[in-house]
């Protein structure tokens, strides 16, 4: 995952920072998303000034949370990049990630890697718990700096961040899908790292003519977003070498409405434009991934 100051503009997206655990007419040219490894010398955390006291308030603490929460819940931001200073005995930096339906996407070679939700769920663990939690939050509801030293008793536990930079990526999913994957009646296509992808094929055809060009209902085809590792891993391939990667799939939103322009050459190109994309996750909560465009320079080529 590079680390990369991006400026801060406010519209819908992002992704948060922290620290100390592991946790055709092609598609349009989009910023690439990943993680530099940061330097080797570790940083003295700085300690943001508390909004209360040192040992704080669990009740006025889980209102202002609560609080937070709503605000950021209003945004309505589906994606998004977040920027911060990680505040910790770790390697020095800023750490910038990019978010999709709440989930980091790209490789995280920091550690480091929290979205907004997520550092939302830690504040919410360390009340009561930690020594002291000092917390203060922007206007959109994210946390602007973070302080937590969750044992007084233990030294070099404390961790926190502050925040350099928050902004929504307009274009939704497409903002992180870089790369195209050729093959079958049907697209694919994933970002950099392969960490996330969205495939949507044909079901129900005349397999030696193909689909015909023209407006396609999502709902009546075979299509999810899938997040994991090396999701693009041996992709149309009938071969598969010892020692090959394969496809780790840790969450799949299934697409459940939308639609699909279809348009076909005679050199085995095809060009699909997907509008209003909406998937659900496995708890039912419905994502608007808006307008994608992607070739499929493959078209009705299948492996074997």
């Amino acid at each position: 995952m590079h680390l990369r100051l991006v400026p801060l503009a406010l519209l819908p997206l992002l992704a948060v920072a922290a620290c100390g655990e592991d946790t055709g007419s092609a598609a349009r040219p989009i910023p690439t998303v990943a993680t530099t490894a940061p330097p080797t010398e570790p940083t003295e955390p700085t300690v943001p000034p508390p909004t209360t006291t040192p040992e704080t308030d669990p009740v006025e603490a889980r209102a202002d949370l609560d609080a937070a929460r709503e605000r950021w819940a209003a945004t309505g931001w589906a994606a998004y990049r977040f920027v911060a200073t990680p505040s910790c005995f770790c390697p020095p930096g800023d750490v910038t990630v990019d978010v999709i339906g709440g989930r980091p996407v790209g490789i995280d070679e920091t550690g480091q890697a929290r979205s907004v939700e997520q550092w939302f769920d830690e504040i919410e663990t360390a009340i009561g718990t930690a020594a002291d939690v000092r917390v203060t939050y922007d206007d959109t509801g994210a946390p602007a700096s973070l302080y937590i030293d969750v044992d007084e008793m233990t030294a070099d536990e404390e961790f926190g961040f502050e925040l350099v930079a928050l902004e929504p990526v307009t274009d939704g999913l497409a903002g992180f899908l870089h790369d195209e994957y050729g093959c079958g009646y049907g697209f694919a296509v994933a970002d950099a790292d392969q960490t996330v992808s969205m495939v949507v094929s044909f079901i129900d055809i005349d397999w030696e003519t193909g689909p015909e060009p023209g407006v396609h209902d999502l709902a009546a085809m075979d299509g999810a977003v899938h997040f994991g590792a090396d999701l693009m891993a041996n992709w149309c391939d009938d071969v598969i070498e010892d020692g090959e990667p394969e496809p780790i799939v840790d969450e799949t939103w299934e697409i459940v409405s939308g639609s699909l322009d279809l348009s076909q050459t005679d050199n085995r190109l095809a060009i699909g434009v997907f509008t209003d994309v909406v998937a659900v996750d496995a708890d039912g909560h419905e994502h608007e991934l808006g307008t994608i465009e992607v070739a499929n320079g493959m078209w009705g080529f299948f492996a074997g």
